[in-house]
């Protein structure tokens, strides 16, 4: 409310969040990013932390440099997820009190019509999200062959994702037949068509700030196998399987209880719909304000 407010886009040119707000008379700024200016301050700051991948798959290390430096000196800390909070915590040394978590909400892709996907297979589970090391997308596939082999069941694979360089061809090198389809065009409202239709998400990332697919799917009506790592935990609470993302096997195991126990998978339907209701956008947003007053 009001209109002493306003969001500013800074380019990606040098210094770009001092060139963003120089002369500028600001008395808070949100930085959406866990960085902040060097120069040009608001007399208070808040930076949006949303995960450390590159602890994992990096190295970065001006970018953790720049994190220590940001997260030191602004005023408060917004994190995502508790998973966040305690990477900022462990890798950057920041005092707990310094840091607030504020889920995020999500967007509830199957209240829209796309057209439907064509040439979608009868029976599939999904994988949604880009195709990187952290989303184990290679686990994923791995673990759908361990099940076919396992079922003889007709399922196939659907991975909605896009990507480039060398793992995103490692994966395309993976895909040994027809059984597993990669779509690189179906995104944003089409996805639905692919939540209302999967017989369950298959999401095992290594680290996940937060995880939008898995609140989409059980929004859909749709079972999610998920990661025992990071912000997952939290996000997906017992209204999803959870594995060990390292161990493609119970990943299968947790494929082949949805697809042949119909009374299991409807039970984690009806727990998908009540954990969703944790989560929303007015709720992010009053948690924000209550950081400002």
């Amino acid at each position: 409310p009001g209109n002493n407010w306003r969001i500013k886009i800074a380019d990606h040119k040098y210094f770009w969040l001092d060139r963003a707000l120089w002369g500028e008379n600001l008395d808070i700024c949100i930085f959406n990013t866990p960085i902040i200016s060097f120069f040009a301050r608001p007399r208070k700051s808040i930076v949006i932390a949303y995960d450390f991948a590159y602890e994992d798959f990096g190295p970065k290390r001006f970018l953790k440099w720049y994190h220590r430096f940001s997260l030191r000196a602004t005023d408060a800390i917004v994190a995502i997820s508790e998973a966040t909070k305690k990477e900022a915590i462990k890798l950057f040394k920041i005092p707990a009190r310094k840091i607030k978590v504020v889920y995020l909400g999500y967007e509830r892709v199957c209240d829209f019509f796309p057209p439907p996907v064509p040439k979608l297979p009868e029976k599939f589970f999904l994988f949604v999200g880009v195709i990187k090391e952290r989303k184990n997308v290679h686990g994923v596939i791995e673990a759908f062959y361990k099940f076919k082999k396992n079922t003889g069941l007709s399922h196939k694979l659907v991975v909605a994702g896009w990507g480039k360089g060398e793992y995103f061809e490692r994966v395309k090198n993976m895909i040994a037949d027809e059984n597993v389809i990669l779509d690189i065009e179906t995104r944003g409202e089409r996805l639905s068509h692919l939540y209302k239709n999967a017989e369950a998400l298959l999401y095992p990332s290594f680290i996940e700030g937060f995880g939008f697919p898995a609140l989409e799917a059980m929004s859909c009506g749709l079972p999610v196998i998920t990661s025992t790592a990071s912000s997952l935990p939290e996000v997906a609470g017992e209204a999803a399987i959870l594995v060990d993302p390292r161990d493609t096997s119970a990943i299968a195991q947790a494929m082949q209880k949805i697809a042949q126990d119909p009374k299991f998978r409807k039970a984690l339907i009806q727990k998908g719909f009540a954990q969703i209701q944790k989560f929303s956008w007015q709720k992010t947003a009053q948690g924000y304000l209550d950081i400002l007053k």
